[in-house]
């Protein structure tokens, strides 16, 4: 008999805080509408809205910079094209990775099948033009680098 009343109590413990917490978020939604409304919300969304739109304009100007530096580059030749921004070669291997895998199996290389994409890579670089390795091709590509500072 005494669970029971135990019981009851928990259960009118449990309504009361459910319904407390219901109108406690009842009250949070209403007060955050009123602050949607506000002066100061609205300047801040507009300020995250410039904000972003600056982001995104010096990401296009970025991207101008980067294709006009590298037609400089291919002009020039020179790798600082202007102060701040600079062409960096760096040299990549293109490859398909199942046939990177075969060619390691037929050519005794099996050291380099654990896919290690890195090992493989430094390997192709290393007997560039000593082996041929017809999975792969060494190429250099130019990257246009732009100082943080200019």
């Amino acid at each position: 008999m005494e669970n029971k009343l135990v019981l009851e109590n928990l259960v009118g413990e449990l309504v009361q805080a459910r319904n407390a917490a219901s109108l406690a978020f009842d009250v949070e939604a209403q007060e955050r509408e009123k602050l949607f409304e506000t002066e100061a919300y609205k300047r801040v969304e507009e300020c995250a809205a410039i904000a972003q739109a600056w982001v995104e304009r010096a990401e296009r100007v970025e991207d101008d910079i980067r294709k006009v530096g590298f037609e400089v580059y291919q002009e020039t030749q020179n790798k600082q094209v202007y102060p701040g921004i600079g062409i960096r070669a760096m040299t990549r291997v293109a490859y398909e990775e199942q046939d990177a895998a075969n060619w390691c199996v037929k050519n005794d290389k099996v050291s380099l099948l654990k896919l290690d994409k890195t090992k493989f890579e430094k390997w192709v670089k290393a007997v560039d033009g000593l082996e041929e390795v017809e999975v792969a091709e060494v190429y250099t590509e130019h990257i246009v680098t732009i100082a943080k500072e200019l």
